[in-house]
């Protein structure tokens, strides 16, 4: 039998640790730990907006995580 695998991705209070609570119930089913991706993710992306000139704003630096649309 061919095991198949997916990966489940979620952002800050979307129930995916609840989801992950109710999966990990189940001796079949392997869950691993949260990584906290997205939130690293928009920290580093904070950082680096934070140093980037936003064009719509004028060309005023961006100090705050929002798109530059």
């Amino acid at each position: 039998m061919v095991k198949k695998g997916f990966f489940l991705v979620g952002t800050l209070r979307s129930e995916t640790t609840f989801l992950q609570q109710v999966l990990n119930a189940y001796s079949q089913i392997a869950i691993a730990p949260e990584t906290n991706f997205i939130r690293t993710y928009a920290e580093t992306l904070h950082i680096a907006r934070a140093n980037t000139i936003c064009p719509t704003d004028g060309g005023l630096k961006v100090n705050l995580l929002k798109s530059c649309l």
